[in-house]
């Protein structure tokens, strides 16, 4: 059985325990809802984690009336819990109570308002608010860099995430700065494979892209594939984006045998990963006519390009940008 399932038995049989044996409130339950909230988090199960996380907020509040350590975690959970649901617009208020609560109660820098401020920070990001998020964040690391002397992951994240919010600005040569400093912190920390590796590395190319500067995506791209090929063994979605973007990024630089085999194999996997029309074959489809074009390979290029067109017309009725791209490259 899994760790976290076994624990959730134990907080559920706790938990019921104590409501046989406690009338009212009591801060064993109130603990025991949380924990059980937190432990459905570990799980993904973040609308069964919510509804103990709102049984346990109130039972806090009548509790500890005021500022208290406990109600800000519930807070904090909460709001965490509404974020993994992409409820962004009630998760914020959340963290920001729990951020005001920690700094009332604590005085100077603390590794909690730190972890509050990057997830208020992560917020903004999904809420599309993209200079409160930097501002954020930026607060967020140069806190961190007081708490932690020497590399630490989760300055890197802060550096990551500051890189995320230039990028969605459109502010690429600072992007790449933090994101490059953030993965050097990463390569120094972690050996092998590790996710944030993988996403400084990823971001890295994707904002290479925008800059058009192909041969500096080419091997940043390449590292990612490597890697997830080697995490994942068969058929996986993150191994078939990671074709597709090595194959592009061919593209861009006029390689083109190496583009149209990159692309063939993202395609293969995505028919195999997806039954019927999906976005992602689509787009390898219209990836592989534009390639078969510059090849002066035009029965080929056509038949991509109607494969593409009539697929995006299934999913997207009516006016739709790919449709419309579509149309433009069969013309």
């Amino acid at each position: 059985i899994d760790r976290h399932e076994e624990a959730l038995l134990n907080c559920e049989q706790a938990l019921q325990m104590q409501q046989r044996l406690i009338s009212g409130d009591h801060h064993h339950i109130a603990n025991s809802l949380h924990e059980t909230g937190v432990t459905h988090h570990h799980l993904e199960q973040h609308a069964e984690a919510l509804s103990y996380h709102q049984q346990a907020l109130p039972m806090r509040q009548r509790l500890f009336p005021g500022d208290h350590n406990d109600v800000a975690c519930s807070l904090f959970n909460m709001g965490k819990t509404y974020y993994y649901l992409e409820q962004f617009e009630v998760a914020l208020p959340m963290f920001q109570q729990s951020l005001q609560m920690q700094q009332r109660l604590v005085s100077g820098d603390h590794c909690d308002i730190a972890s509050l401020l990057f997830n208020i920070g992560m917020t903004h990001i999904g809420l599309g608010q993209h200079e409160e998020a930097l501002s954020i964040h930026q607060q967020a690391l140069q806190m961190k860099q007081r708490l932690y002397s020497g590399d630490n992951a989760d300055v890197a994240r802060s550096l990551h995430n500051i890189g995320v919010a230039y990028y969605n600005l459109g502010r690429y040569e600072e992007a790449i700065y933090n994101l490059q400093h953030a993965l050097q912190v990463q390569q120094r920390l972690f050996s092998g494979n590790h996710p944030d590796v993988i996403l400084s590395l990823n971001n890295m190319g994707v904002t290479y892209d925008c800059l058009g500067r192909y041969n500096d995506a080419l091997p940043m791209y390449q590292q990612v594939l490597q890697i997830r090929q080697q995490i994942f063994s068969g058929d996986h979605l993150d191994v078939a984006t990671s074709l597709y973007d090595v194959g592009t990024t061919y593209y861009h630089l006029g390689r083109h045998e190496e583009a149209r085999s990159m692309i063939q194999q993202a395609l293969q996997m995505h028919q195999r990963l997806f039954s019927g029309d999906h976005h992602s074959v689509a787009s390898s489809f219209n990836c592989l006519g534009s390639i078969y074009s510059n090849i002066d390979q035009h029965e080929e290029a056509l038949s991509m390009h109607q494969q593409a067109l009539q697929m995006r017309q299934r999913l997207f009725p009516g006016d739709h940008p790919n449709v419309a791209l579509s149309l433009i490259q069969m013309g």
